[in-house]
């Protein structure tokens, strides 16, 4: 409750304005709402993926990617909970035991001061009445962001560099929605996935909010 006031009273002193266009009075405005991307076509995972399944819901396009940029490189925690609003209503989801996200780097979320993944899930998570847990710790950075790499084989070859851990539980949840942001090789999740299931369990769904190229 005192959360949500808050809030209400910087949105008084700072309105927010469309990501996109700059207009005030929402992240998303109701005429750039109509120049999103859908993502129609399915996304074919290979034979030997950890992954059971990719829901993603837009093109990587303006003005998706805008609210993308606004999120990860000005901070805005607001547009991380709209995307996961717009995750929510636009995506078909697997029925899953519990919700989790990608983790960040502290470095990362430490410069960021969130991370976008987790804000996306929580709130998706509290759309879709799941609940919604931590699973996984970043323990070292790759060689590169893997926002910087174009090469899909590059990003491959550096989330090798990238040692994610599973955080103990009493029991592994049977089925997970692994939460991202941008999906372009799958190799970050991928990566997750291999994690979780190793961990016990046995069912991991990727779900991300756009589909980089």
């Amino acid at each position: 409750m005192l959360k949500s006031l808050w809030q209400l009273a910087l949105n008084v002193v700072y309105p927010p304005s469309c990501c996109s266009c700059g207009r005030l009075g929402s992240y998303l405005c109701s005429r750039c709402s109509y120049q999103v991307d859908f993502l129609l076509t399915p996304i074919r995972l290979p034979t030997d993926s950890p992954l059971d399944s990719v829901s993603v819901a837009f093109h990587y396009r303006p003005p998706i990617s805008d609210l993308i940029q606004v999120m990860k490189y000005q901070s805005v925690i607001g547009v991380a909970h709209l995307l996961g609003e717009l995750l929510y209503f636009h995506t078909n989801y697997p029925d899953v035991e519990l919700v989790t996200s990608v983790p960040l780097s502290r470095e990362k979320e430490r410069l960021r001061g969130f991370n976008q993944a987790r804000e996306i899930a929580r709130v998706f998570a509290s759309q879709a009445q799941l609940p919604y847990a931590e699973l996984l710790q970043k323990q070292a950075s790759g060689v590169s962001s893997q926002a910087s790499l174009t090469d899909r084989a590059a990003r491959w070859q550096n989330i090798h560099a990238t040692a994610f851990r599973a955080i103990p539980r009493v029991r592994a949840p049977t089925s997970v929605l692994l939460v991202d942001d941008v999906y372009t090789t799958g190799a970050t999740l991928s990566a997750c996935a291999k994690v979780l299931k190793a961990a016990g369990v046995q069912r991991v769904h990727a779900l991300a909010v756009a589909h980089g190229s």
